[in-house]
């Protein structure tokens, strides 16, 4: 998958997650979690992405840009 909305809307699809789940998880804003998946940021430095990535248990690196594995 090549952007990074991508990859947050599939892993968070696969968990069953709203965009309200996510963001109690990741502790930011649904707008956080909205902006992402919809593309309208696509910036991996974001402060808040440790938190998405920890909560969804997917590998930091590659939420954030694609590599490694899931």
């Amino acid at each position: 998958m090549e952007t990074l909305s991508k990859r947050l809307c599939h892993v968070r699809d696969a968990a069953g997650l709203r965009h309200q789940d996510l963001a109690a998880l990741a502790r930011c804003s649904v707008a956080q979690i909205g902006h992402l998946c919809t593309g309208l940021r696509d910036d991996p430095a974001t402060s808040y992405l440790d938190g998405i990535a920890a909560g969804l248990d997917v590998d930091l690196d590659w939420l954030a840009g694609g590599r490694g594995e899931e």
